[in-house]
């Protein structure tokens, strides 16, 4: 054979020159297997016996070495089977038994090595973990996931300072903003020029939900981050927004000294993103006004939020198993 070599050995083989491995009484019962385990160095020995006690034929008798793959025979339907085998590499040998009678069948095993005056192999078992992965089965599963949404969009104008205080216009202007349940965060776009087609023209451009849509990935700090990378509209003369509670608001309207959160407003500002964290539980409001004293301002603006839905769905998954295996090595 291509690995090993099969000597048989006479009726008088004397084990008493070899160390003696295996030495066992073994019970088969109907339709069963039995392994046992051997070492040995290439050039050892391998002196086998198995006689049958009780029974009907032992079925099948195999040896393999491991470290190859390589059968090294197989002996089927016997009653008594003796031999010498000649390891060619150094490898865990495998003795593999089978009944496949409907009766048990009993019979002795005996294994020795010889070596030729050399160390002996030695046999050890090393533990092994497999993963296996059970049936599937039907789980509900709630998955967060992120949209944006534009609730309002906004075009007015404002009159300079002057035509507020000597005619009676209206230099500010305040709007609620409607922030839908469950908003994580929200941002406002804008653009102020004189020109009121200018303006016009740039709102009709605006698409910042669809654009910070595109960086949504069930984390809000990714849209947090795409703000910087998003291009602002054009604009070209300034206007102050703050960003208002209610009480505050009707002050700023009024004229009246009035506080804000600096979170979300701009003074001096043309055109921009502006990203707003402030979520506090009372309605927000803008409050938007032209620091020009001789010239009126057209405004436009857009809103968007960013809100966390929640969407119960159903999944089918296996559970994974850990088993722990021991197998046998030469040490």
């Amino acid at each position: 054979m291509k690995f090993l070599s099969l000597l048989l050995l006479s009726l008088m083989l004397n084990f008493a020159a070899a160390q003696t491995n295996i030495d066992e009484t073994v019970l088969l019962e109907s339709n069963r297997e039995q392994d046992f385990y051997i070492a040995a160095n290439e050039g050892d020995q391998i002196i086998l016996e198995v006689k049958r006690t009780d029974g009907k034929k032992i079925s099948e008798f195999s040896l393999k070495a491991l470290n190859s793959s390589n059968n090294v025979f197989t002996e089927r339907n016997f009653k008594k089977f003796k031999a010498g085998i000649t390891s060619l590499e150094r490898s865990v040998y495998q003795l593999h038994f089978e009944n496949k009678t409907t009766k048990p069948v009993a019979f002795t095993v005996k294994v020795g090595i010889e070596t030729h005056g050399k160390p002996f192999a030695e046999l050890g078992y090393k533990t092994l973990y497999d993963t296996i992965y059970g049936p599937e089965q039907k789980v509900m599963e709630t998955v967060e996931s992120f949209k944006t949404k534009t609730i309002q969009k906004e075009n007015f104008y404002l009159n300079s300072k002057s035509n507020a205080l000597v005619k009676g216009g209206k230099d500010r202007a305040v709007f609620p903003v409607y922030l839908p349940e469950n908003t994580q965060e929200w941002f406002y776009v804008l653009t102020a020029n004189r020109d009121e087609d200018a303006v016009r023209n740039t709102a009709k451009t605006f698409s910042l939900a669809s654009e910070l849509s595109k960086y949504l990935d069930t984390k809000v700090s990714t849209v947090s981050n795409a703000v910087t990378n998003l291009n602002a509209p054009p604009g070209a003369h300034i206007c102050d927004v703050y960003l208002l509670k209610e009480e505050q608001a009707n002050l700023f309207r009024e004229r009246e000294n009035f506080t804000f959160y600096m979170d979300g407003t701009r003074e001096n500002y043309k055109s921009g993103i502006v990203q707003v964290k402030e979520m506090p539980t009372e309605k927000l409001f803008l409050g938007i006004k032209n620091p020009d004293n001789l010239y009126g301002i057209h405004v436009g603006i857009e809103v968007v939020a960013v809100i966390k839905q929640e969407e119960t769905i159903v999944k089918f998954k296996r559970t994974p198993e850990i088993h722990k295996r021991k197998v046998p090595f030469v040490k």
